[in-house]
């Protein structure tokens, strides 16, 4: 399996300029990049890498490691100029979501800045396969999700960094806007109780 720092140094061959490491880190140079990651899951998780399977960047840096006590985590570095207390929400949010049952990643620490950059980590889920989103079943289940995530939103206390941040629109109690046209002529199809 490769390193960290060969899959940093794999991403950046598909970028002109590793902007996004520069703005978050500082740096771009793959150690340097990979180094931050380690001393972060060393320090905060509690357990080195042992190894990495994946590294990619869009408006965060995200990497998909094993950690040396055999857990499979996804860590993401972003720019330092966020705020605590919204990331804090977010991670909050995403940890009552899991506690539900909501199909997503339960965050494994809040949310640590080191060195300048925030960092986040959660637990790797491996359920489930991409899918075409053109497809109707998967929008009507992409729907339905969003109205899953709609019905929580309404019993979540919505502290005010995610309403500051514009997760909170009309009505006062939704967090989610109509994303797209491709989905506001589906109507969410409730759950069957049994099956």
């Amino acid at each position: 399996m490769p390193s960290l720092q060969n899959l940093v140094a794999a991403e950046h061959q598909t970028w002109d300029d590793p902007v996004v490491e520069k703005a978050i880190f500082g740096f771009s140079d793959p150690e340097l990049v990979a180094n931050a990651f380690s001393s972060y899951c060393a320090n905060v998780l509690g357990s080195p890498i042992a190894n990495a399977f994946f590294y990619r960047v869009s408006v965060a840096c995200v990497a998909g490691v094993h950690l040396a006590d055999g857990r499979q985590a996804v860590i993401k570095a972003q720019n330092g100029g966020r705020r605590a207390d919204y990331l804090a929400a977010c991670i909050d949010y995403r940890k009552q979501l899991a506690q539900t049952g909501f199909p997503c990643p339960t965050p494994l620490a809040p949310p640590e800045k080191l060195n300048g950059a925030w960092f986040t980590s959660e637990e790797l889920l491996t359920r489930g396969s991409p899918a075409d989103a053109h497809d109707l079943p998967i929008r009507r289940s992409i729907v339905s999700a969003l109205a899953q995530l709609e019905t929580f939103s309404t019993h979540f206390p919505t502290p005010n960094a995610l309403a500051e941040r514009g997760l909170q629109v009309c009505p006062r109690t939704a967090f989610f806007p109509s994303l797209t046209p491709l989905f506001s002529t589906l109507k969410p199809q409730p759950k069957a109780l049994n099956g």
